[in-house]
């Protein structure tokens, strides 16, 4: 629920144009390029995957645990046939 305070300072806040920050232009381009929008998808999408691997160290040493194995596994096969 929100404070009835909150209602009423919203309703009498001053219009946007008399804010000192109003006239600052985006820093960001504006996305009407398909591509850009995609771009900017996929480095967010890269961002949120650095950030999971970060904050859930588990996760990120069985990732690399598990592709230790596999490597070590086709290094092993590869190895194997090379013998034969």
């Amino acid at each position: 629920m929100i404070h009835p305070t909150l209602i009423s300072d919203a309703a009498t806040a001053s219009p946007a144009a008399e804010l000192p920050f109003a006239d600052v232009e985006p820093s960001a381009p504006p996305l009407e390029d398909p591509q850009a929008q995609s771009d900017a998808v996929i480095t967010a999408a890269k961002i949120n995957a650095s950030n999971f691997f970060i904050f859930f160290p588990p996760i990120s040493i069985a990732y690399e645990k598990i592709h230790f194995y596999i490597r070590l596994h086709f290094f092993r096969s590869k190895v194997e046939i090379d013998r034969k």
